[in-house]
């Protein structure tokens, strides 16, 4: 196993991953999807409002996933897939224009400090696809301690999306889930800052946890070569151990 490990690490230093797969979803042909247009983020702000003040279940917020994608989920691959598939471009914060409402402050405050789960996920969205790095300490500290995965997920994929300079903590949340959605956190985290990126790698290159070798590694290809990088590399090679 650790072979095998062995040389799956020789080719991640010299050929970095950079393919992704993407799981394709059918939609009812006649269910209304919503882009990022004008009169459709009109209609979400006036949703969201309302969500605010009013009983909001897990079926209102699957029901606006759905109808808004590209304005609540613009950083999910998935979502990105067929725009992409047509030759379109995805905004990457269609809703970057909202925080100059005034009304927008104490919107996303009710969703964030919300008790129900589903305001605080709509929070999470909301929070990625306008750009707002106000509630990133928030984020961070919901992303490590939160008792629900869901929440963790949605926390740790907003603060990539963000572009967050806290790149060990997003690190160890990538390793965390790498069982679950990696195949599109990954791309993700090697978009944060490189040099910060790069501190990071050094220090987990070196950890005892085989995976985070093998990810540190890899997210070095990503970053410019420098002696100390070279050397870490080569040193992770070899110390891997060749059996269990």
């Amino acid at each position: 196993m650790h072979r095998y490990l062995r040389t799956l690490l020789i080719g991640l230093i010299c050929f970095p991953a950079c393919a992704q797969s993407v799981t394709i979803t059918r939609r009812n042909p006649t269910e209304v999807v919503y882009g990022a247009d004008s009169v459709s983020i009109h209609q979400l702000r006036a949703e969201v409002q309302s969500a605010t003040s009013s009983t909001f279940s897990a079926a209102d917020l699957n029901r606006l996933m759905k109808q808004y994608p590209l304005l609540l989920q613009p950083h999910v691959k998935a979502v990105q897939f067929l725009p992409h598939l047509q030759g379109q471009t995805v905004q990457p914060f269609p809703l970057r224009a909202w925080p100059s409402d005034p009304a927008y402050a104490n919107t996303i405050q009710q969703l964030v400090a919300s008790s129900n789960q589903k305001h605080r996920l709509l929070a999470y969205m909301l929070l990625a696809a306008t750009h707002d790095n106000t509630f990133e300490n928030t984020l961070l500290d919901r992303m490590k301690t939160d008792s629900s995965q869901i929440e963790r997920v949605w926390c740790g994929m907003a603060l990539l999306h963000l572009r967050s300079r806290h790149t060990t903590p997003l690190f160890d949340f990538v390793i965390a889930f790498e069982n679950w959605n990696n195949v599109f956190l990954f791309p993700m985290l090697v978009q944060l800052d490189p040099d910060s990126l790069r501190q990071t790698a050094h220090q987990r290159i070196q950890s005892t946890v085989l995976l985070e070798q093998i990810v540190a590694a890899q997210v070095l290809g990503y970053t410019q070569a420098n002696p100390k990088t070279e050397q870490l590399l080569k040193q992770s090679v070899r110390t891997l151990p060749l059996s269990t």
